[in-house]
């Protein structure tokens, strides 16, 4: 899950930003690095290509935050498609993620390396 924020990617810093305002009627966000930002739901992400999460918070319990999408399922509607983009330094309120295990996995570890070094 490495994200490279190459020349030409759009940012936003320090905003406060509601998921669905930002993916507007196509319902997707891409190519965008976003830094300090208060993100804020509710919202449910599925994401694409290269993704990554650095050092965010994300509020709330993991088993309720991170949805679990069965490995023969290819579709899924009514959530925010997030492709090639990166959060840093965030805070995460009333937001999902759901992907497929191997994704929840690398969130669940990520999250929960975080809490023991706290």
């Amino acid at each position: 899950m490495r994200f490279l924020n190459g020349s030409g990617k759009e940012s936003r810093e320090g905003k406060v930003i509601r998921l669905v305002d930002e993916a507007g009627d196509s319902g997707v966000i891409e190519g965008i690095h976003f830094k300090d930002c208060h993100v804020k739901g509710p919202a449910v992400m599925v994401v694409q290509g290269e993704f990554d999460l650095l050092r965010n918070t994300i509020e709330g319990d993991p088993d309720a935050f991170l949805w679990e999408i069965l490995p023969d399922r290819e579709r899924v509607t009514g959530a925010i498609l997030v492709k090639d983009t990166t959060f840093e330094e965030c805070t995460f309120t009333n937001v999902g993620l759901a992907g497929y295990s191997d994704f929840i996995e690398q969130v669940r570890q990520g999250v929960e390396a975080r809490h023991a070094m706290s």
